[in-house]
């Protein structure tokens, strides 16, 4: 064997190794550097707690509790929407159309439904009702018994919640295959 071709073999096994101690010596000072965000933005907040009207623990207890009203709200913004979604008969036969209706929650924009087959297709908001619906039609061969489809509400600001319904499909017996016996 040759001295460069040892060489390369001795770089080809010492350059994971290095990999692996440099990603775990960057993810102890990331630890290192987010614990120390962590105890700064915990000082941050017993010093803004401590004012007039402020209530705090003890310091050696290491927690301070803020007024109601410094405390952090979670807004509408970062909340995703609430949807629910429904089919009227969950057994389906291959090449059946059937209605997809979901209920959304009132900062819903738009309701997509998704089989994992085709594409996404929106459903239309029906105002009178205050259901979102869509028209589905169950493929003709469907190779399994269960069928998923994937209703996602998505809000003005992106956020967006998904829920599944799961259809039984019926495979129909062909005719032809059928052979009745007269006497």
């Amino acid at each position: 064997m040759n001295r460069s071709t040892q060489w390369t073999r001795g770089a080809l096994v010492l350059a994971p190794i290095t990999l692996a101690f440099l990603a775990i010596g960057c993810g102890s000072q990331e630890q290192a550097s987010t614990s120390g965000s962590a105890s700064t933005a915990h000082e941050a907040v017993a010093a803004s707690s401590s004012g007039p009207g402020a209530t705090s623990l003890t310091p050696g207890a290491g927690q301070a509790v803020a007024e109601p009203e410094k405390i952090a709200a979670i807004t509408n913004d970062s909340v995703p929407p609430d949807v629910a979604a429904s089919v009227v008969d969950t057994l389906v036969t291959p090449g059946t159309i059937i209605e997809v209706t979901a209920q959304g929650s009132p900062d819903v924009e738009e309701v997509l439904l998704a089989d994992g087959i085709g594409k996404p297709q929106r459903f239309a908001y029906d105002q009178a009702a205050d259901l979102w619906r869509a028209s589905y039609r169950v493929p003709v061969r469907f190779p399994g018994d269960r069928l998923g489809l994937a209703v996602t509400a998505k809000n003005s600001l992106h956020r967006w919640r998904r829920v599944w319904v799961f259809l039984g499909v019926q495979q129909e017996v062909a005719k032809d295959s059928v052979q009745v016996e007269e006497k």
